[in-house]
């Protein structure tokens, strides 16, 4: 299960870094204390986007989100400019 970390503002390709293919099912947590959104985009969200699910950091109530199968890329940046310190576990989740 890879742990990604991003330290820009900007989205990063959550199948790109954990090398998991676009339209694979997959589950990723939030495993730090910040609120991230998780956008499903064919290309790279505006940096002026913050559209998609929230997901809450580990001590909330829904700090995973699992990535259906045939979803498009998704994308994860942190909900506030300057916060972001991403500690993401992704794991191919095919059961």
């Amino acid at each position: 299960m890879p742990l990604l970390t991003n330290k820009t503002d900007d989205w990063v390709s959550i199948n790109t870094e954990s090398l998991i293919s676009v339209g694979t099912q997959l589950k990723a947590q939030n495993q730090s204390n910040k609120f991230f959104v998780i956008a499903l985009s064919d290309t790279k969200p505006s940096i002026d986007s913050f559209a998609g699910e929230v997901i809450t950091p580990l001590s909330n109530s829904e700090p995973s989100k699992v990535i259906l199968t045939g979803s498009k890329e998704a994308w994860i940046r942190c909900t506030q400019e300057g916060e972001h310190s991403l500690n993401l576990y992704v794991q191919d989740w095919n059961l």
